[in-house]
């Protein structure tokens, strides 16, 4: 077994604090990075909330509109068209 000098002793903690250092950044880099990411997430889901409410309203006019043209479209007889109040005029 060798035995290691004084000055290589020091040179061995010094690199040992190095490194110790370079993990304490490196985990410090990291959470940085995930809390920088979360942010960014949460910015696209407000945006993508907003974006689906918007096209989830206009879904429900056109499914409403479709309804109703839809009624009138059909070989039925209505009653409220047999009325000479509303100006459709009389059969």
């Amino acid at each position: 077994m060798s035995r290691l000098t004084n000055q290589e002793l020091e040179e061995l903690e010094d690199a040992l604090i190095e490194a110790q250092q370079l993990l304490a950044m490196s985990q410090l880099e990291s959470q940085i990075l995930q809390q920088l990411s979360g942010a960014y997430d949460t910015i696209l889901n407000n945006t993508l909330n907003g974006n689906l409410t918007t096209l989830n309203i206009i879904s429900i006019l056109l499914a409403v509109l479709s309804l109703i043209t839809g009624f009138f479209g059909m070989n039925v007889p209505l009653p409220c068209l047999k009325n000479p109040w509303l100006g459709f005029g009389c059969p």
